[in-house]
């Protein structure tokens, strides 16, 4: 029985396809800019990695527009 992965944009729902195309993954972490003052959120971005898809925190997008819309909601959710 042979095993499908499929994967989707987190923002529009569009699959990856098979094909070469440019895919994005973002993910949110905490950093500590001083010792002792409150952790910060910051957000991370990379190309497409098939190993780091795999992670559970890790969100699939399609397009620079769904990178931008992403990257706009995460901005209002932390104000």
């Amino acid at each position: 029985m042979a095993f499908t992965e499929a994967f989707h944009c987190d923002v529009c729902g569009k699959p990856k396809g098979e094909e070469v195309e440019d895919w994005w993954l973002a993910w949110t972490e905490t950093i500590s800019p001083v010792p002792g003052e409150p952790e910060q959120p910051v957000m991370r971005l990379t190309r497409w990695h098939s190993f780091l898809a795999h992670s559970a925190e890790v969100r699939h997008l399609c397009t620079a527009t769904c990178v931008y819309t992403l990257m706009g909601r995460w901005m209002l959710a932390e104000s």
